[in-house]
């Protein structure tokens, strides 16, 4: 019983602040006040945390930098690639040089020696 009164206490003071009855102006006030915390808080999530919100932008724009980095080197390879292509097509002696290495190679009457690496 000790606990009841204070519960049921506390509950009208609730249905109080929540009430519809009262003065015009005070119920005015409330409205507002809740409508305006209702269109910040819409406000907020849209800025920050929605779909094209400023979270979502920094990540875009982080994967937008990482692509672009991704993207010269790819084109600084390319163009490595390039070079060893046209010395491949026009020099017989880098031709030559590259299957030595990669192939072992070797024209009559040379001997190879290999290292193992170890």
């Amino acid at each position: 019983m000790a606990l009841i009164a204070p519960l049921q206490s506390a509950s009208e003071w609730v249905k109080g602040k929540l009430s519809l009855e009262g003065d015009g102006l005070a119920q005015k006030k409330r409205r507002r006040r809740l409508a305006l915390f209702t269109l910040l808080g819409i406000l907020f999530y849209s800025v920050f945390c929605g779909d094209q919100g400023l979270v979502a932008l920094g990540l875009s724009w982080k994967e937008t930098w990482a692509l672009r980095r991704e993207i010269g080197e790819l084109q600084a390879a390319n163009k490595d690639l390039a070079v060893k292509q046209a010395a491949l097509a026009r020099d017989r002696a880098y031709y030559e040089k590259m299957a030595r290495e990669k192939l072992l190679l070797k024209n009559p009457g040379e001997l190879i020696y290999r290292f193992d690496r170890n």
